[in-house]
């Protein structure tokens, strides 16, 4: 391999390596554990949910989402399978 790309490649290595450093290094506020139920995010109401319980956004989210598909959203290829 040339010389010149080798250092490219050890550049890229350095850059990609701080950059997924810089990333994991933001701060990160979870919620207390006693505020989870009540907790929201502005603009977002209800957008969280427990695992394992049942919610009623997700569920109206859900049904909207399938009523405004049709099979047209999803053509098959001479295959059959869709794509």
């Amino acid at each position: 391999m040339p010389v010149a790309l080798m250092r490219v490649a050890r550049i890229g290595v350095v850059c990609l390596g701080a950059a997924l450093v810089a990333c994991g290094s933001l701060p990160r506020d979870a919620v207390p554990p006693q505020r989870e139920r009540v907790a929201s995010i502005p603009g977002f109401p209800e957008i969280r949910a427990r695992a394992g319980t049942p919610s009623d956004t997700l569920e109206r989210d859900l049904a909207l989402s399938f009523a405004q598909e049709s099979a047209s959203d999803f053509p098959r290829s001479a295959d059959g399978t869709v794509r």
